[in-house]
């Protein structure tokens, strides 16, 4: 029997492909899906298999699955994406049409391209999905293919959370949290990660080991390589306040007032949490949905006693002591583009009026959900990066407290795409020269809610970008995660332009 390693398999593949070249009836699916084949057997499928077929309905939008790959690779280990990474690195050096995948953990970017790939390879880490807590209890171990609520579902059980995502379905990876003005960002409480380089080598990159990586992993998404398994910092849990309340339309002043209030504070609570929403329903018309989090077992914490005492009292709420995952269950996410202000009471005021301008050009979209979401950034969680190695999001404490801004759509009809990215396009471009205008701007672009059209990596800044783009010529010195992974951000590329598909 045969055993099948690189050094055989690649000098079969391309004695098969320059065959199959000469025959044309010979059917040979591709040379990259050959060579995957042949090492790693039915871990690789191909279109009109049940696993195929699977992971690619279990995207989250219907975009990423309308893109269809030439085969999927479904990885169990760390080894599987070495042994993967290597062969399409090698074909790298034939051609770049030989090279081309894409790399899907949790699905949960919305647009097409982003963690798909037209006719070439997806690298499927949804199996790679386990969590363990270490037996001192300092660290969990999450692999990327695990959802948010699976670990903290989890944790729960243990008394113990992380500093992660806030969507049950989302998968892990960076984020702001409910804990991030306590710990930072959740790229700042990752110990350590391993990850697979484009040689196929798997280090475990960390404060200490790689330092120079370590910070570029944290913001620079999938530049660098293939993140295999995060160790994340833990902390004791046990129930937590939260929920949503449901103001009235007529209330939406009062809630300005009170959320630049919470979010500019000197004395900013770092147990405290606060998303404010302004959302449109086809079912259910205008409502501002206000989702409050207190991270102490406090069933009526005082920063929100003013604001839960407005009148005309909430529509109704949801608010009560309850456990992270039973929260996250609460959350939800949709198609998104982002944009960052200093906080300003009047410009809150104008980013509604600039949405509700910009909706009346979508509004009969069929099930349409559309929402302005804004939380705060205290300085309390850009201050939190420089004890745990930095990160690259280049935002600078000093700055003063921001406002995250994210704009979110979901609607039925493909039909509707067009005219929705176009008013989505036309709601940042006004927001910004709003902000400007009240020298409230901010360059800063969250890279987990920024749509393809947007450059969040440019908005870290200079200073971030020459240190991501060294650390990539230094660990993928040929670019095999920037020339043959297009989904993402790209460290060298230019921003996408929007082009109409209708």
């Amino acid at each position: 029997m045969v055993s099948w390693t690189l050094f055989t398999a690649v000098p079969v593949l391309l004695s098969l492909f320059f065959f199959s070249r000469q025959v044309p009836d010979f059917d040979l699916q591709s040379p990259q899906c050959t060579a995957l084949s042949l090492l790693l057997g039915n871990k690789v499928s191909y279109a009109g298999n049940a696993v195929f077929a699977n992971s690619v309905a279990s995207y989250f939008s219907a975009q990423s699955a309308s893109v269809v790959p030439q085969c999927i690779v479904k990885a169990t280990s760390s080894s599987d994406v070495a042994t993967a990474v290597k062969v399409l690195s090698f074909l790298q050096r034939i051609s770049s049409d030989y090279c081309q995948f894409a790399i899907r953990s949790g699905g949960h970017m919305h647009w097409a391209g982003a963690a798909s790939i037209d006719r070439g390879v997806v690298l499927d880490l949804s199996s790679l999905n386990r969590v363990s807590v270490r037996e001192d209890r300092t660290i969990a171990s999450v692999e990327p293919g695990a959802k948010w609520g699976e670990v903290y579902m989890q944790l729960d059980a243990m008394g113990l959370s992380v500093t992660g995502g806030r969507v049950f379905d989302a998968g892990v990876g960076g984020g702001i949290s409910f804990f991030s003005a306590r710990y930072g960002f959740a790229c700042d409480n990752v110990a350590n990660y391993e990850l697979v380089l484009a040689s196929g080598e798997i280090l475990n990159v960390n404060q200490d080991s790689h330092p120079d990586l370590f910070r570029s992993l944290k913001g620079g998404t999938n530049n660098f390589g293939v993140i295999t398994r995060f160790d994340l910092k833990t902390f004791p849990l046990g129930k937590m306040f939260g929920g949503f309340m449901f103001s009235e339309a007529s209330n939406l002043p009062q809630v300005y007032d009170h959320f630049a209030e919470f979010a500019a504070s000197k004395n900013y609570d770092e147990n405290a949490a606060w998303i404010q929403s302004f959302t449109f329903g086809e079912d259910y018309g205008f409502v501002s949905p206000s989702s409050l989090e207190y991270t102490q077992e406090d069933p009526d914490p005082e920063v929100f006693r003013a604001f839960r005492a407005l009148e005309p009292a909430p529509v109704y709420d949801t608010l009560r002591l309850t456990n992270l995952s039973d929260l996250a269950f609460e959350m939800s996410a949709h198609t998104w583009s982002s944009s960052t202000f200093k906080v300003n009471r009047d410009l809150m005021d104008d980013a509604v009026q600039i949405f509700n301008s910009t909706l009346s050009q979508y509004i009969d979209a069929s099930g349409l959900v559309s929402s302005l979401v804004m939380q705060p950034i205290p300085a309390a969680i850009s201050s939190k990066s420089a004890t745990s190695g930095g990160n690259s999001l280049g935002i600078d404490p000093a700055e003063g407290p921001l406002v995250l801004c994210l704009l979110t759509t979901t609607h039925f009809l493909e039909g509707d795409d067009d005219r929705i990215a176009v008013a989505h396009l036309e709601f940042e471009d006004r927001l910004e020269s709003a902000a400007k205008k009240l020298d409230a701007h901010h360059p800063f672009q969250y890279l987990n809610y920024a749509s393809q059209y947007q450059d969040p990596i440019r908005s870290y800044g200079e200073a971030s970008n020459q240190n991501m783009e060294a650390t990539s010529i230094k660990y993928d010195p040929r670019g095999l995660f920037q020339k043959c992974v297009p989904g993402g951000f790209k460290l060298f590329g230019k921003k996408r332009e929007y082009v109409a598909k209708n």
